[in-house]
């Protein structure tokens, strides 16, 4: 992991992160050359009466839109659905501990690495209890794990020092995905299984049908991500990622288990209007579930080679329920 990084988003602004944390945001004026920095208030500190009118800026900062208005693309549906469709079960299965519940009760448990622990806070956590090789996980982030391959190279204290980090982080604040926000910070130690790094297969479904597939691969590592994208079908797409660490994987060949993970994709998805479902496969062969993704990206996905017609056929397939006056889900 990085120590010092910067991400620069689709409408301009820049944020900085620390060890993994965000530590600032900015956006650079048009008319001027300074930096004028950001200083966002954690939603912690925002009242409930006034929850309403920071998500519609917050909103209105990412797209150019009100919440209430006509959202047509992709990024705007994730968006909207980040901030004003909010339910307790996509609470439940955005954290990383409790989604096994939902997933053991719907797929069942073959599907789940073992779990080792649960950890309430850093003092809690003991390096001696573990297996030789696990991975640690913070439920309520997104990308804040730790593989351990030799228990015997790694430091308990310094451990401890990255948990105390971690349960700091709040990642309802990074882009306002709401389902973050009411999720209750603990961390999890798993079992490592042996899965291959040139391919995961990434689910999305609409109203619980998959729709197209986006395949990634981390043979060239984490900085240089392959991906494209097929149908349910199997057939390939002819639009790809245009982010700067991305490339474009050659044909691939349909996996044998293809029409399994579809079937139970769709099953974990029913209750949603959009998810991706996100599934590993070990090298002997197995599926092993991944995490379900509400937010992709954070709704900051840019296609090739023609975003805006691209957007707006995918936002087609997100059939968006009734809002009220302030831009909120109704559901009955």
């Amino acid at each position: 992991m990085k120590i010092f990084r910067k991400e620069h988003c689709p409408n301009g602004r820049i944020h900085i992160y620390l060890c993994g944390i965000k530590v600032a945001s900015y956006k650079r004026c048009d008319r001027q050359t300074k930096i004028v920095v950001n200083n966002e208030v954690p939603l912690k500190y925002i009242s409930a009466d006034r929850l309403h009118i920071f998500l519609r800026d917050k909103f209105f900062e990412y797209t150019g839109k009100l919440p209430t208005e006509k959202l047509e693309t992709l990024n705007e549906k994730i968006i909207w659905a980040s901030m004003f469709d909010v339910t307790p079960l996509k609470i439940q299965c955005a954290d990383k501990y409790l989604v096994r519940d939902y997933v053991e009760k719907t797929i069942g448990k073959k599907y789940l690495p073992k779990l080792y622990a649960v950890y309430k806070n850093a003092d809690e956590f003991n390096l001696d209890k573990l297996p030789q090789s696990f991975v640690l996980s913070f439920n309520a982030g997104s990308g804040q794990n730790l593989v351990v391959y030799d228990k015997s190279r790694v430091k308990e204290s310094e451990i401890k020092h990255l948990i105390r980090k971690w349960m700091l982080y709040n990642h309802s604040d990074f882009a306002c995905e709401m389902q973050y926000y009411y999720i209750k910070p603990i961390i999890i130690a798993r079992e490592m299984v042996d899965i291959r790094e040139d391919i995961e297969y990434k689910l999305y479904c609409f109203n619980g049908h998959v729709e197209f597939i986006q395949l990634v691969s981390y043979i060239k590592g984490h900085n240089s991500v392959g991906t494209c994208y097929y149908d349910k079908n199997w057939k390939r797409l002819p639009f790809f990622r245009a982010d700067a660490n991305r490339w474009v994987l050659n044909e691939q060949t349909r996996p044998g288990h293809f029409k399994e993970m579809l079937e139970i994709a769709e099953k974990l998805s029913k209750p949603f209007d959009l998810v991706r479902v996100d599934f590993y496969e070990t090298k002997s062969g197995e599926l092993i579930f991944g995490e379900l993704t509400f937010s992709p990206n954070a709704g900051l996905i840019t296609f090739a080679p023609d975003n805006d017609t691209v957007q707006k056929e995918l936002g087609k397939l997100y059939k968006m329920p009734p809002r009220d006056e302030n831009g909120f889900a109704v559901r009955k």
